[in-house]
């Protein structure tokens, strides 16, 4: 699974080396770059914008899964909605992530929108 820009850049996820996980990458210019977690084991990205924004989810360190936006060389957490997961599943243009997420009474919130 993966996407591609306008601009030919591709993102998706892939095992890191050692073959265990998975973290999220962004391919462009003929280099495959890591984006690395937000403190957990693995990333997964879903979606890029024309711009090269990627979202997605992360573990975290308390081993819960949260939303990310990767921008400019960092990957930002989004957090979630006091439950223990949120998906990053669209970016737009202008940097708005949406998905869905738990909240801290255990329900589903989908299309919750993040701007950073």
């Amino acid at each position: 699974m993966g996407t591609r820009s306008a601009s030919g850049q591709i993102t998706g996820f892939s095992p890191v080396a050692s073959g265990v996980t998975n973290h999220a990458f962004l391919y462009s210019h003929g280099t495959m770059t890591d984006l690395g977690t937000i403190g957990g084991a693995y990333s997964l990205a879903l979606a890029m914008n024309d711009a090269g924004q990627i979202t997605g989810f992360s573990q975290a360190p308390d081993q819960s899964e949260h939303a990310f936006l990767y921008s400019h060389g960092s990957m930002t957490d989004l957090g979630t909605l006091g439950g223990n997961y949120s998906y990053g599943l669209a970016v737009n243009n202008a940097g708005h992530v949406t998905g869905y997420a738990l909240s801290r009474n255990s329900r589903l919130m989908p299309s919750c929108t993040v701007a950073v």
